[in-house]
Formats: structure tokens, C-alpha cells, sequence
């Protein structure tokens, strides 16, 4: 079982349809691998999950700031994933 991050921070933005469509369907086919699902605090209340494996985790790191660089960096390593997946082109450097 692979425990993969899955970085939702984009929801209600341009590619929030990539990221709703993504967290759907992987909830149906996927019933096997742990997945943590990174979401801004004002989006927890708006998401559930329809699979026990898929766990909300509430990130509050601003996209595209200094903060999200070092603060993200650190929260992935005490989540330990073996898989992140960035569902937007740009993502912290580090």
C-alpha cells in the first residue's frame, strides 16, 4: 500500500475541475493505496470523501509564497508520502 499526498490547495480555481475529476474517480477505482488530500482551511468543510483510505489534511500554506516553501516542505516530510502529487503546473521548488 503506497501512502500518496494528493495537493487539492487549487480546488476553486482553473484547475479545480482536474482536481475534483481526479479525487472522484481515484476514490471508485482505487480502494487499496492511503491517500492524504491537502486542502486550504476555508475548503475542509466543503469536501468529503466516499472512501475511507482518502483523508483530508488541512494545509495553511499560501500558493506561491515563501511561507509555502518552507511550511509545505515540512509538512510532506512529517506525512511521509511515497508519492505527491502537484495537481498544478508551478509547485514549491523545494
Amino acid at each position: 500500500m503506497a501512502r500518496i499526498v494528493i495537493d487539492a490547495r487549487e480546488r476553486n480555481s482553473s484547475t479545480g475541475m482536474y482536481v475534483e475529476k481526479l479525487l472522484q474517480y481515484l476514490q471508485v477505482v482505487d480502494q487499496d493505496n492511503e491517500y492524504l488530500v491537502l486542502l486550504k482551511p476555508a475548503d475542509i468543510a466543503n469536501w468529503q470523501p466516499t472512501n475511507k483510505n482518502f483523508i483530508k489534511v488541512e494545509s495553511h500554506y499560501k500558493e506561491f509564497t515563501f511561507g509555502e516553501q518552507l511550511g509545505l516542505r515540512r509538512q510532506l516530510k512529517r506525512l511521509k508520502p511515497d508519492l505527491v502529487h502537484f495537481c498544478m503546473v508551478q509547485q514549491p521548488i523545494l
